[in-house]
């Protein structure tokens, strides 16, 4: 459950963008905050193994960077 909702970061990173409540900047400054939190979350969910924690972990952090990406994009055209 809590794996399947990362997956709306970008979507929420989206919305939040674009109405000016994040900024990218925002985002990569807080991006070592993120990945101590992905790895709790990625730690609740699974077993107690590292191996199955990393498998959960390296996609949300994926996702993580592509809502960076997605949240430039909406602020450049945001300003333009």
């Amino acid at each position: 459950l809590a794996s399947g909702l990362f997956f709306e970061l970008p979507i929420i990173i989206y919305f939040l963008t674009k109405l000016g409540l994040v900024s990218p900047t925002f985002l990569r400054t807080y991006r070592k905050y993120a990945i101590v939190l992905v790895l709790i979350i990625a730690a609740i969910v699974t077993p107690p193994d590292v191996v199955s924690q990393t498998i959960v972990a390296i996609p949300m952090l994926l996702i993580y960077e592509a809502s960076i990406w997605i949240s430039v994009f909406v602020h450049k055209n945001k300003k333009d």
